[in-house]
């Protein structure tokens, strides 16, 4: 199923609601001046969601969470796999997977809450496998994040 339309008509919460109730799997761009936020979804759950311009989960969650002397190696990993770095911080014992995971799941309803204010813009949802191989599952509900308080931008 391929969807698009016009923030004006549509509001994204409509759609993130279509997503959870139809089971969609695949990835929805939204797109609103120069800010971009990019979904992927699988069986209508969050995977991953993130806004352009802000750094990928991991990459940031690295940086938070290593010790200076090891952030550059861990990072390098994050950007193979956000997976991979995940488990290298709880193996390093930097921080745990839940402690990463926790925090990965917080960026991306801060991601949809501000995208979930956006006016104007447009967005598109095309069917797919939502994440490639490696990359950390946020596995969220996409039915409560519908309701999340939008943030003003």
């Amino acid at each position: 199923m391929a969807l698009s339309g016009d923030l004006k008509q549509v509001r994204l919460q409509r759609v993130l609601q279509l997503l959870a109730c139809g089971r969609k799997s695949g990835l929805l761009r939204v797109k609103s001046g120069r800010s971009a936020l990019t979904v992927n979804v699988a069986h209508g759950r969050l995977q991953k969601a993130w806004l352009a311009g802000w750094p990928q989960p991991a990459a940031e969650l690295v940086a938070q969470t290593a010790p200076a002397e090891h952030q550059d190696s861990v990072t390098a990993l994050a950007r193979g796999s956000e997976l991979g770095a995940a488990l290298w911080l709880d193996f390093l014992d930097f921080a745990d997977h839940a402690t990463v995971l926790s925090m990965a799941r917080e960026r991306g309803r801060e991601a949809l809450r501000t995208a979930g204010a956006w006016q104007k813009g447009e967005l598109r949802f095309e069917d797919g496998p939502g994440l490639a191989p490696g990359e950390l599952d946020l596995g969220l509900s996409l039915t409560p994040l519908v309701d999340l308080p939008a943030k003003s931008t």
